[in-house]
């Protein structure tokens, strides 16, 4: 098995040895490797806050991509590690309802929200309200950034 976060939090292998560069996009990625017996403990534990402060010492840009919201409490917790929160939401899947309550459970946590972002968007799709490639400039030169 190959080791990860939850190995390096627990001091059982180095940092250095468990970040893996991602060849397309040239990013250096932490994999969560194995599961732990209670991610929240882990991931609000002061090993999580070294290794957080230890990574920010050495990256310009550090993010940390998470499970949904709503059924995952370790999202929550990790949240609140961080400096900012981005939230993501699937467009035309991800009901409206949904958003709109994880917002509410983040904010219920004083996480920092600094945002969201609408991901695959479906250009074709969105032709259909008005909205596309074939409507304006934007959509034309930049829809290769988004899924048809």
């Amino acid at each position: 098995m190959e080791n990860g976060l939850v190995e390096c939090l627990a001091s059982r292998v180095r940092l250095e040895d468990v970040i893996r560069k991602d060849d397309p996009t040239g990013l250096d990625v932490l994999p969560v490797a194995s599961g732990a017996a209670n991610p929240p403990d882990l991931l609000s534990s002061a090993q999580m806050r070294r290794l957080l402060d230890q990574v920010s010492g050495i990256y310009d840009l550090v993010i940390l991509d998470s499970a949904p919201v709503l059924p995952v409490a370790d999202t929550r917790v990790l949240a609140l590690q961080a400096d900012k929160t981005v939230f993501i939401v699937k467009w035309d899947a991800t009901p409206r309802d949904a958003a709109a309550s994880a917002i509410k459970e983040l904010r219920s946590y004083n996480v920092d929200l600094a945002g969201a972002v609408l991901a695959q968007v479906d250009t074709t799709k969105l032709a259909k309200y008005g909205y596309g490639a074939s409507e304006g400039y934007y959509y034309g030169k930049y829809r290769h950034y988004y899924a048809d």
